[in-house]
């Protein structure tokens, strides 16, 4: 596998941490697909970005932290971009 897994009960739980910054355009593009199979094979991500392209595109709740308190919990499907930018720049 392409990183640890663990097993704890029916929960698999895995960690794959790498920059997206450092990563090239194309493996960028990427990055939504890897997070739909994952989820597809029933493990969790967590992607902690402000490229909300890829959020939207590989995720269904959308959690915006700020100084470690949760600002917003949004479903994908309830929201739009616009409506998340604020909570990101700190408007709310």
């Amino acid at each position: 596998p392409p990183f640890p897994k663990y097993n704890s009960g029916p929960i698999q739980m895995g960690r794959l941490r790498w920059g997206i910054m450092a990563l090239a355009v194309r493996e960028v593009e990427s990055v939504p697909k890897l997070i739909g199979q994952m989820r597809d094979e029933g493990i969790t991500t967590i992607l902690v970005s402000h490229r909300l392209t890829n959020v939207f595109e590989a995720y269904n709740r959308i959690v915006v932290l700020r100084r470690g308190n949760q600002i917003a919990d949004l479903d994908r499907d309830k929201t739009v971009m616009a409506e998340v930018v604020p909570y990101i720049a700190g408007a709310h």
